[in-house]
């Protein structure tokens, strides 16, 4: 019996233990989860804070990049409908500065014409008339391209325009009475353009009116009016590229042919435009010393507006408020070169008198992230390399590539102690490192550092411009 008793005990313990043990696998837990502690990185020596840097944008020669032709489908508007067998004539207005060389006019993604220009002119707004009669009805989709004399292509947006049956005419009922016969329809004049090159059209009947657009050798137009002005007949013709779909024409059979003008009523041309007066130019040159020593900097200004275009040292630049710094290694001369709105050329000179005294030093432009071996006349190499420059946030700093090796220092030099870069001496830049070692330093136009590299050598160097990309840099290593 007591046998009995200890076996069903020990039965009952363990179904207990079973059961606790499912309930704890099962059910979810009530503890917090681990916390993920996260060890900041303290930087040896805090940097200072970020003093404002203003690096000079160093000069580079790059092309002007060509852009694509522009144009717009002046008529037929969106939406516009047309009947079955009548002609659809679409103007477009295109513009370029190298000049439109061709332009094609699309139906429903299909070349339907083509109008060759025989002389493009640079800036050219070119508007030309082309004509389309579709054989289908229905949504239409007409679209212009244009190509300039580079063979680049631009596409103006679609037009949608609409085709419809032609609506019947109702015959009337004969009658007995006796029908007059019909009187023949007008003839319409018009003006085709006979000249190789494009004809100009314009706001009013002579030459001191403002131009409007061309009509290409060939292209025809129709004649609203006449003027007869100074030596010759100007027409006035439909032009939709002018403000009011009106424009003029000059008449000398040298250009142009007119037909069928016998009745063209005289029109009184609008008023001529007042012309613009020309901006007088103001130029203003100057640089802040005219004689330094070598290694040292000028800041040159100009302040020029009412011209046409700016040249400094033969580059193309902005002429309001503008400034550039220069260190030249020698002697040398500056231009500004402007040319006013009358098409003449004023250029200012000035000259930078550059004084040595047998120190030496090297100017070199390091990209960003480049690592530097002064050793090796300031290029990477395969090792020893001993600094590079990037950005520690929005700050561009200089700084140590292995900043284990004792033999590698770095030091930023006061610039109430240093003002001079040829007469920083070797002695002076060793004083210096043995008493201060910097990670990295903050870079500053016309800052002065010391350094030390792994061969132990003494150096000098100070940052003289650059941009985001590219540090410009004199140098000195003894």
């Amino acid at each position: 019996m007591a046998e009995r008793i200890n076996k069903f005990s020990f039965i009952s313990v363990l179904l207990g233990i079973i059961i606790v043990s499912l309930v704890y696998a099962v059910a979810p837990s009530s503890a917090a989860p681990p916390v993920l502690r996260v060890k900041k990185e303290v930087l040896p020596n805090p940097l200072p804070a970020p003093l404002p840097v203003r690096l000079q944008a160093v000069p580079t020669s790059t092309a002007t990049p060509r852009g694509f032709p522009s144009v717009v489908i002046v008529s037929p508007k969106n939406n516009e409908i047309f009947e079955q067998g009548q002609p659809i004539t679409v103007s477009s207005r295109s513009f370029d500065p190298q000049g439109i060389a061709r332009v094609d006019l699309l139906a429903n993604g299909k070349v339907v014409a083509t109008q060759l220009n025989p002389q493009p002119e640079p800036n050219q707004a070119l508007l030309v008339s082309q004509f389309w009669l579709p054989n289908i009805l229905g949504n239409q989709i007409i679209q212009v391209v244009v190509y300039n004399t580079a063979g680049a292509a631009g596409k103006s947006d679609f037009a949608f325009v609409q085709v419809v049956t032609l609506t019947p005419t109702v015959m009337p009922e004969p009658t007995l009475t006796s029908t007059p016969m019909p009187t023949s329809a007008p003839v319409q004049p018009f003006v085709t353009v006979t000249s190789v090159s494009a004809l100009r059209v314009r706001n009013g009947p002579s030459t001191q009116y403002e131009q409007v657009g061309y009509l290409l050798q060939g292209q025809s137009a129709v004649v609203t009016g006449r003027a007869d002005v100074g030596l010759g007949t100007w027409w006035q013709i439909r032009f939709p590229g002018a403000p009011n779909g009106l424009g003029w024409v000059s008449g000398s059979p040298t250009y142009a042919t007119a037909y069928n003008t016998e009745n063209v009523p005289v029109v009184t041309p609008p008023p001529l435009p007042t012309p613009t007066p020309i901006p007088t130019a103001s130029i203003d040159f100057r640089v802040d010393r005219t004689e330094v020593r070598r290694g040292e900097c000028v800041t040159f200004f100009w302040n020029v507006f009412g011209v046409r275009a700016v040249y400094f040292q033969g580059e193309g630049v902005a002429g309001e408020n503008q400034y550039r710094r220069e260190c030249p290694s020698n002697d040398r001369t500056y231009s500004l070169r402007v040319e006013r709105m009358d098409g003449t050329v004023d250029t200012r000179y000035i000259g930078i008198d550059v004084r040595g005294d047998g120190t030496g030093f090297n100017t070199t432009t390091i990209r960003r992230d480049a690592k530097i071996d002064f050793d090796n006349g300031a290029r990477s190499s395969d090792r020893d390399n001993e600094f590079r420059w990037t950005f520690r946030g929005d700050r561009p700093v200089f700084e140590k590539v292995d900043d284990d090796d004792d033999d590698i220092r770095l030091v930023a030099l006061d610039r109430d102690d240093v003002d001079e870069f040829d007469r920083l001496s070797q002695d002076t830049c060793r004083w210096y490192l043995e008493r201060e070692n910097k990670r990295r330093i903050t870079i500053e136009p016309d800052l002065i550092v010391c350094f030390s590299t792994d061969k132990d050598r003494t150096g000098k160097l100070r940052f003289t411009g650059g941009n985001p990309e590219e540090l410009v840099m004199q140098w000195h290593v003894w």
